[in-house]
């Protein structure tokens, strides 16, 4: 990445540390903008960009800002030069990547502003990035992010979306009614509302004739319309951006205010939730591991159904997920009805016999392990004879369970 030694003066770098610029955490947005010049909009990663530290972001947001020529701060061509001027050649887009992944990932997530630049990132690339390690780091977050705001379970995205042209009125009517309409327009120069992958600008030429609407009218219009992740990515993208620009609206007590926290929490909630859903069929094996784990921790309980479903994987790293989770946690039950308790647990009981037979030996010791956490007063052993042996005794009339195995893993054709 680049140096600030090379962009920035030592005079207007002065002028920044009098102004407390550089202390503090890391900037969330500096993260989400490296992330955005890292990757191409349906997750490629990109060989150029104009990647930027915390230092030298905060001198390009000043400079466009504060388009002043300061004497001495721009006779050098120190601040202006280079900061945006254009594209640089990344040698290692892999590194980077995974490196703003983690810094952004280390910010404090209890700030809704911040917590919304790292699900506009996880919840892109998620899915998306195509570096196999970043996918999974970001899915890492999306399960912290997933218990963060209570959600439920995944959710398959509609299949009939609303798509950037029907998207960007609305964005725009929501926008106006939180800005106003000077503030508005003058976004309308700078900020497109534009999410990842999916949608493009507001389209400035029909903003003057749209009728304002109140924010509770604008957001009406918004849920009327069913929004895919790249849609929800747009919606949150925009109140970010409302935020970054009114920063009171984050604690202020006005209706608007609280009704645009709501409006942000939702769309965040559901980015994650359909994220979630998509990484489970992702075709890397360390991705759909990492989505089970991240699933199976929801604060309601893993969904029926998938720790079975995982443990069922051909590959190694999802099954032993989805089998770990129930060593270390006991049996899923969370979402069972209460009557059926007795029943789920002969199920599982059964169908962990059977896993503990397979002819993958770090398979079997993971069943094993599970059936210890599930029947504590059962041979309490890591060897599969130990628990047929167990498992004939109590049931001398029934075929001992076998190993099931999926035919092809999710994401892969077969």
């Amino acid at each position: 990445m680049r140096s600030v030694a090379r962009f920035v003066p030592a005079h207007a770098l002065a002028l920044l540390l009098g102004g407390g610029l550089l202390f503090g955490c890391a900037l969330p947005e500096a993260k989400l903008h490296n992330l955005r010049e890292l990757h191409q909009s349906d997750g490629a990663l990109s060989y150029r960009g104009n990647l930027h530290n915390d230092v030298t972001f905060l001198m390009s947001r000043w400079v466009a800002n504060f388009p002043v020529n300061f004497q001495g701060l721009t006779d050098d061509g120190g601040l202006l030069a280079g900061l945006d001027a254009g594209k640089e050649i990344i040698e290692d887009p892999c590194t980077e990547d995974l490196e703003n992944l983690n810094k952004l990932a280390a910010i404090d997530s209890t700030n809704l502003l911040w917590a919304g630049y790292q699900i506009e990132a996880f919840g892109w690339l998620g899915p998306d990035d195509q570096y196999v390690l970043g996918r999974e780091r970001a899915v890492m977050e999306l399960g912290k992010a997933a218990r963060r705001l209570n959600v439920a379970e995944p959710l398959v995205e509609p299949s009939q979306a609303a798509g950037p042209e029907d998207l960007s009125g609305v964005l725009a009517d929501l926008a106006r009614s939180v800005l106003g309409e000077e503030s508005f327009l003058a976004m309308l120069e700078q900020v497109d509302g534009e999410a990842p992958a999916g949608a493009g600008a507001f389209d400035e030429n029909t903003q003057a004739e749209r009728k304002r609407l109140s924010f509770t009218e604008a957001r009406a219009a918004l849920d009327a319309l069913s929004l895919d992740r790249y849609g929800a990515l747009r919606v949150l993208a925009l109140c970010d951006a409302l935020f970054a620009r009114q920063p009171a609206r984050l604690t202020a007590a006005d209706a608007t205010s609280l009704g645009l926290r709501t409006l942000a929490g939702e769309v965040q909630s559901s980015i994650v939730a359909m994220a979630l859903a998509k990484v489970l069929d992702d075709p890397a094996p360390i991705v759909r591991a990492a989505a089970v784990r991240a699933v199976a921790g929801l604060n309601s309980g893993p969904p029926i159904g998938l720790l079975k479903l995982a443990a069922t994987d051909p590959s190694w790293e999802v099954s032993s997920a989805g089998l770990a989770w129930v060593a270390e946690n006991g049996l899923p039950l969370q979402r069972v009805p209460a009557e059926l308790h007795a029943t789920a647990r002969t199920e599982w009981i059964n169908f962990l016999v059977g896993q503990c037979q397979s002819p993958d030996t770090r398979l079997s010791y993971v069943a094993c392990r599970a059936l210890n956490r599930v029947v504590p007063d059962g041979p309490r052993a890591l060897q599969a004879e130990k628990w047929t042996n167990w498992w004939r005794l109590a049931n001398p009339d029934t075929a001992l369970p076998q190993p099931l195995v999926a035919r092809t893993a999710p994401g892969v054709e077969g």
